[in-house]
């Protein structure tokens, strides 16, 4: 390849804020050592790490700091077909985003690579198999890139801007972990057996949860988490999975999706601290229907 061609599209590159990496292109591995320490969208940062690299044959971008590039395998070693799999995900999770406007490069095997932004706080790992042919390139990823043999923008960087990675998919990337569990009030150990009554009720409050408009959303998780946190106060639910469920329940609702996770985990908090302040013991009807 021309090298004076790969710089300027490395310059161009970079002056969108993306840090081009110069690449071996049929190995599909950097051209130097030290790639890491010297990626920048700098221009004269760029044109020092292309000089030093005179067997480049193509560039890569590197993924992290505010980038994430979600590669659809339309040929995966399994038989998948990423590009089908994805469409699934976003049936299953999406909140109607049109994400085909986002830039887009389409590799030799007819396979896609959809470009994102997000929070530069976020360090968002490398994830294989999001789903079957869907892999994830994050903090420390390489993304290869036109004008890289057989690699074509559509469209490129240059006529659409990256646009942010939706609260849904960030959530499939970066799965929320269970909130704190607030340890001020005094919580009855876990019988190790759940009773029907506290099964009964957890299922219908993330029930509920998960089916709530928006509009109702975080109100509803309130009250889910403190009614289920009076049960665990009482040693009738494990505080931890009941965390965990309230957040699976939040994410299929769509609250994670348009609030975030720490607005979620916060809401959830509260409830369970002030669910965990008040235990409630199992209705003697319902011990009595027990025994």
């Amino acid at each position: 390849m021309n090298r004076a061609t790969l710089l300027a599209s490395a310059i161009k590159l970079a002056a969108l804020g993306l840090r081009p990496v110069p690449m071996i292109a049929g190995d599909k591995r950097p051209a130097l050592k030290g790639w890491r320490e010297r990626e920048s969208c700098n221009a004269e940062a760029v044109a020092a790490l292309f000089a030093d690299a005179p067997r480049a044959s193509g560039l890569a971008i590197a993924t992290g700091a505010g980038v994430v590039v979600i590669d659809l395998d339309r040929n995966h070693a399994s038989g998948a077909d990423g590009v089908k799999s994805f469409a699934a995900l976003i049936a299953e999770h999406g909140r109607g985003e049109v994400l085909a406007l986002g830039p887009r490069v389409r590799t030799p095997r007819r396979g896609v690579h959809l470009y994102f932004a997000c929070d530069t706080s976020l360090r968002l790992r490398n994830r294989v198999a999001l789903a079957p042919g869907v892999d994830v390139k994050g903090e420390g990823g390489l993304a290869t890139a036109p004008p890289s043999p057989n690699y074509h923008w559509r469209p490129a960087p240059f006529e659409h801007s990256l646009p942010q990675v939706p609260g849904w998919l960030l959530a499939l990337i970066d799965p929320p972990k269970p909130p704190p569990i607030p340890q001020e009030a005094a919580v009855r150990t876990y019988s190790g057996t759940i009773h029907p009554y506290a099964y009964a009720a957890l299922e219908r409050e993330l029930r509920a949860v998960a089916a709530t408009l928006a509009g109702g959303r975080n109100a509803a998780l309130y009250k889910a988490a403190a009614s289920l946190g009076e049960l665990a106060a009482a040693g009738l639910l494990p505080i931890e999975p009941l965390a965990s469920g309230l957040m699976d329940a939040a994410h299929t609702c769509g609250l994670i999706g348009d609030d975030g996770i720490a607005a979620a985990e916060s809401t959830i908090a509260s409830g369970l601290k002030r669910g965990l302040e008040n235990p409630r013991a199992v209705p003697q009807r319902q011990q009595r229907r027990r025994a």
